[in-house]
């Protein structure tokens, strides 16, 4: 069983302190870099909430693009996910630049939802209301 508050709830919990309760007691010249710390602290615990579920589901969508077999549900994967994710998104870089891909709607739309996903991470508030 796991124990609460788990690791995402601990690091909102401390980012809450850390801006509205010692914020204001630090001098001025620290208090820029505190929010940076503040905001670092928020995107990481969105990235703990997800998981692996955005990054699951763009190697799913680029996989799909070059024909690959996903690895079904229970199996294990020979290729670690950020590997394959690296490797997926340099062969689809890599054709972008030899404009293999230009007019492809396949392409436009799986940019589109990974920069979706991105900004759902490090910047939600970015996003328009039909966006989230």
């Amino acid at each position: 069983m796991r124990d609460k508050p788990n690791g995402a709830a601990l690091l909102d919990l401390a980012r809450r302190v850390l801006r509205d309760e010692l914020l204001a007691e630090l001098p001025e010249d620290a208090r820029y870099r505190a929010r940076m710390v503040a905001n670092a602290m928020a995107i990481t615990a969105r990235e703990i909430s997800d998981g692996s579920r955005t990054q699951e589901a763009e190697r799913r969508a680029l996989a799909a693009l070059y024909d690959e077999a996903p690895t079904p549900a229970g199996q294990p994967e020979t290729e670690q996910l950020d590997d394959a994710l690296a490797r997926l998104n340099w062969w689809l870089a890599a054709e972008i630049r030899g404009g293999r891909r230009d007019g492809d709607a396949r392409v436009h739309a799986l940019l589109r939802e990974s920069a979706r996903d991105r900004l759902r991470l490090v910047n939600p508030k970015a996003l328009q209301d039909g966006d989230q």
